[in-house]
């Protein structure tokens, strides 16, 4: 189960200045190569399996983008993103279900750790929010 925090965007710069901004943690490395793959469907959601497909673990905590493609009746894109709740060690894989935003076929995915927010943001109260890239 994922959770997370949505605060309107404004909050989110907020945090991220009073809180630890986006690449305050320099293991996690935003070119990290994730590789992904499209698992079965479910009625209006997409399952996917994301692998770390570097030659180092990506911490907890580290926030995966994942950007769903379909096909069918006109080409789109569906995105999410989730925060690892362990670390993912070189090869290993993690599942992820993305809601896609039409009941299209998927045609592929990818899966990224971003630039701008590679990692969860937390708070000085302790809370932490997953901000996506999109």
């Amino acid at each position: 189960m994922r959770n997370f925090t949505a605060w309107p965007a404004a909050l989110c710069v907020a945090a991220a200045v009073a809180g630890n901004p986006a690449g305050a943690n320099p293991s996690i490395d935003a070119n990290t190569p994730l590789g992904c793959k499209l698992g079965a469907a479910l009625e209006s959601y997409q399952k996917v399996d994301v692998a770390n497909l570097s030659k180092r673990a990506l911490p907890a905590q580290t926030v995966v983008n994942v950007v769903v493609y379909t096909a069918k009746p006109a080409p789109g894109e569906s995105d999410d993103c989730f925060a690892l709740d362990t670390p993912l060690a070189t090869g290993a894989h993690a599942g992820h279900i993305v809601k896609l935003l039409t009941q299209s076929g998927a045609k592929t995915c990818k899966a990224f750790v971003s630039t701008k927010y590679p990692a969860v943001f937390k708070d000085t109260d302790g809370s932490m929010t997953t901000q996506c890239d999109y």
